[in-house]
């Protein structure tokens, strides 16, 4: 498993406006955290859809987090960013394998999983400023 690209935009994101103490502009955070603007854009609507941070459109505008950086997990970014990870796809509920009789990986591969997300779900924005 690896994470994405965006993924890492966004955590750096929200741990760049966890360490603010005002608003911040979007030209600003593009430049403090090397990322495309583009991307940033995206990346600020999605945080703001999900009510992670706030935007304030105008002269005094800007960007702030909405939610405690300590109730930001890095599984919550995951999720929202690349969806719900999954090891293999034998571990998505839809998916019949012709196996399932006989395969033990399965099994082992849902007991992994399921530790990968509470180490997510411990990893806090706010652990890492």
């Amino acid at each position: 498993m690896k994470l994405t690209r965006t993924t890492d935009f966004g955590m750096r994101i929200l741990i760049y406006l966890a360490q603010q103490n005002e608003l911040s502009t979007m030209p600003v955070i593009s430049e403090a955290l090397n990322i495309p603007y583009n991307n940033l854009t995206k990346l600020i609507q999605n945080l703001a859809k999900a009510e992670i941070i706030h935007t304030k459109k105008g002269k005094y505008g800007g960007v702030a987090l909405l939610m405690k950086p300590e109730d930001i997990t890095l599984k919550i970014v995951v999720d929202l960013i690349d969806g719900p990870t999954t090891l293999s796809d034998c571990q998505k509920s839809d998916t019949l394998c012709t196996l399932s009789c006989e395969c033990k990986l399965k099994g082992a591969l849902s007991t992994l999983q399921a530790k990968i997300n509470t180490l997510m779900t411990e990893i806090t924005v706010y652990q890492l400023i």
